[in-house]
C-alpha cells in the first residue's frame, strides 16, 4: 500500500475530521489492528484508513485518503474566511 502523507492530520483533530466526513456520506468503522486510528467507508468504495506508528502527533494516510483530508482543510478554511466577513 502506498503511503500518503504523515504530517497533515493531527491526532487531536481525528474526531472533528470524522464528524465532517460522516456529514459527507462516509460511515465510521471500528479500526482494525493496533496501528489504525480511524477507518471511514463510503458505500461501494474501499475503506479510507488512517493510522499511527505511535510516534509523533499526526496520523498517516494512505494515498487514496489524501483528497478527503484536503477537502476537509478547504472546508475549514472557507468556514473560517466566511466568519471573518460576517
Amino acid at each position: 500500500m502506498h503511503t500518503g502523507r504523515r504530517d497533515q492530520l493531527h491526532l487531536s483533530k481525528l474526531d472533528e475530521f470524522a464528524a465532517w466526513a460522516e456529514a459527507q456520506g462516509y460511515r465510521r468503522e471500528h479500526p482494525k489492528g493496533v496501528y489504525e486510528v480511524l477507518r471511514l467507508r463510503q458505500e461501494g468504495y474501499p475503506p479510507l484508513i488512517y493510522w499511527t506508528h505511535h510516534t509523533g502527533d499526526h496520523a498517516t494516510t494512505d494515498a487514496h485518503s489524501d483528497p478527503l483530508v484536503q477537502r476537509w482543510f478547504s472546508a475549514k478554511r472557507a468556514h473560517k474566511t466566511a466568519r471573518l466577513f460576517t
